[in-house]
C-alpha cells in the first residue's frame, strides 16, 4: 500500500492550547486526479467555437481551473484527509478537545498539498487513581416485577428470531463495511491498493433506492464498479466528474437477529443471571431516565472530577452549535429553546461533553484499550434495538443527511466504539472491585 509514501503528517505548537496539524498529500495524487478532471471537462465542454470534445486542454485549464481545484480541494479532503487525520492523531496517541478544525488548504497542480487544522492538545496524565474511586455506587433498579416480565419476554422473542437463519445477503436495516477505490477505465485502481473503509446501515425508504440499487441481495466479498451517486456524493465528487469506483463488501451485520454472543461478550457476561440483571438496566426508569444512564451520569462525574482541565470558550461555543443543530431536529425544539435557562444548560452540556469525550480518548491510550471488528459489531449490535440503544452513550451523528442513508467513514465508527468501550471499562472496573 503506498499510503505512507503520498500521506505524511505534520505538527506545530503555536500556543500553550493550540497546535496546527498539517496533512500532506503527495503531487502524484494531486496531478493524477488534476488531469483526470481536465479530461472530463474536455470531454463535455463545448465552449464558443469548439465542438464538444474538442477544446485543447490549454484552454480548459485555463478557463476552467478554479473549478478543478475546487473539485479536488472537496475530493481528496473526503477521500484521503479526513481518514488519515483521524489515523496520525490515534498512532500520536494525541488527546484533543473537541474536532480539528480546517482552517487553510494549499492545492496546485505540481506541488504536494497541504490542508491545516486547528487542534487543542492537553497533556493529560491519565493515572490509576480512579481505578481507587471508593463512593461509586450504582444506581438500583426499580422493583416492579413486570420489569422482569418485559426483560423475559424481549430475551423470547429474540430467541425466537434465532430460530429464523439470518441470510448471507444484504436486506434493508442491515449495517455493513466496505471499501471504496477509484479505478481507470480498466477498472484498475489508480493508487495500487489505496482504499477507504466506510460503514452503511441499508435504508428501507423511497429515497435510500441508490444504496438498495447497489447493495441489497449482495454479500460479504462481493467486487463491483460504480460510478452511482451514493459514492460520489461521499466523496463529494462534482457531478461533472462521475469517478468510478471499485467497491468490496467486508463485512455484514443483519438487522434481524440479536447476537446474543456479542453481547455477552461485550459487557463480560458470565451467566444468564447477569444477562438478565444487565437487560434491566434498560428497563429499569427513574423520571424518564434509565438505570443504565443513571450509572454512565455517576461514573463520568467522578472521572470527570478526578481529572480537571480548561476547555477553551470557542470550542464550546462551537459545541453549542453542534448540539443546538441536533435538537432542532427535534419537535420539542422550540419548547426547549423557551425555556427560561435554556443557554445556561446549553453551555454546560456542551462543556461537560468535550471533557467526557476527551477523557475517554485519554484513558484509552493509558488503559492501551483499542478497537477490534468485534467491537464494532458489537456496538452496531445494540444499534438494532430500541431498547438495547439506551446501552450507547458515545452515538453516531445522524446518518440520514439529505433523507437518506449516508456512508460513514470507518475512523468515526472507531472512535465513537472506543469511547465506548473505555466507559464499559470504567464502569466495569468500579463495580467489581
Amino acid at each position: 500500500m503506498e499510503r505512507k509514501l503520498q500521506l505524511s503528517s505534520g505538527l506545530r505548537k503555536i500556543s500553550s492550547g493550540k497546535s496546527i496539524m498539517s496533512i500532506m498529500i503527495g503531487e502524484n495524487i494531486v496531478d493524477s486526479l488534476y488531469n483526470i478532471t481536465l479530461q472530463h471537462h474536455q470531454r463535455r465542454a463545448g465552449p464558443l467555437g469548439f465542438a464538444p470534445g474538442t477544446a485543447p486542454q490549454e484552454y480548459i485549464e485555463r478557463n476552467y481551473r478554479n473549478s478543478v481545484i475546487s473539485q479536488l480541494q472537496n475530493f481528496i479532503f473526503s477521500f484521503f484527509v479526513n481518514s488519515f487525520l483521524a489515523e496520525e492523531l490515534l498512532k500520536l496517541k494525541l488527546v484533543i478537545i473537541g474536532e480539528p478544525k480546517l482552517i487553510d488548504i494549499e492545492l496546485e497542480p505540481h506541488r504536494p498539498a497541504i490542508f491545516r487544522f486547528e487542534i487543542y492538545p492537553i497533556p493529560l496524565t491519565i493515572t490509576n487513581t480512579w481505578k481507587q474511586i471508593s463512593n461509586f455506587r450504582a444506581p438500583s433498579r426499580k422493583n416492579y416485577r413486570d420489569l422482569d416480565h418485559q426483560v423475559e419476554a424481549f430475551l423470547q422473542e429474540e430467541h425466537r428470531r434465532t430460530l429464523e437463519k439470518a441470510s448471507d445477503h444484504v436486506s434493508p436495516q442491515d449495517w455493513i463495511s466496505f471499501t471504496i477505490a477509484p479505478v481507470n477505465t480498466e477498472h484498475q485502481p489508480f493508487w495500487n491498493d489505496y482504499h477507504e473503509l466506510l460503514w452503511l446501515k441499508i435504508g428501507t425508504e423511497e429515497t435510500d433506492q441508490d444504496a438498495q440499487r447497489l447493495f441489497l441481495k449482495k454479500k460479504i466479498n462481493d467486487v463491483f464498479v460504480t460510478q452511482d451517486r451514493l459514492i460520489q456524493d461521499y466523496c463529494n465528487a462534482s457531478g461533472d466528474v462521475p469517478y468510478s469506483f471499485s467497491v468490496h463488501i467486508k463485512h455484514h451485520t443483519p438487522h434481524n437477529i440479536f447476537c446474543f454472543d456479542s453481547f455477552r461478550r461485550q459487557f463480560k457476561i458470565k451467566s444468564t443471571k447477569e444477562m438478565h440483571h444487565k437487560l434491566i438496566e434498560v428497563f429499569s426508569f427513574r423520571h424518564d431516565i434509565s438505570q443504565r444512564r443513571e450509572t454512565v451520569e455517576a461514573a463520568l462525574k467522578l472521572i470527570v472530577k478526578q481529572y480537571p482541565f480548561p476547555v477553551p470558550h470557542e470550542l464550546v461555543k462551537m459545541e453549542e452549535e453542534r448540539i443546538t443543530h441536533t435538537i432542532y431536529q427535534n419537535p420539542d425544539y422550540y419548547v426547549y429553546k423557551a425555556q427560561e435557562n435554556f443557554d445556561d444548560r446549553l453551555q454546560a452540556l456542551a462543556h461537560k461533553q468535550l471533557k467526557e469525550a476527551a477523557l475517554m480518548d485519554a484513558i484509552a491510550y493509558a488503559e492501551h484499550i483499542t478497537v477490534q471488528e468485534q467491537d464494532i459489531v458489537g456496538y452496531l449490535n445494540l444499534m438494532k434495538r430500541p431498547r438495547t440503544k439506551e446501552f450507547i452513550y458515545f452515538k453516531l451523528p445522524e446518518t440520514r443527511i439529505n433523507e437518506c442513508e449516508s456512508p460513514l467513514p470507518h475512523e468515526l465508527i472507531y472512535r465513537n466504539c472506543l469511547r465506548e468501550k473505555v466507559l464499559n471499562h470504567i464502569i466495569f472496573t468500579l463495580t467489581h472491585r
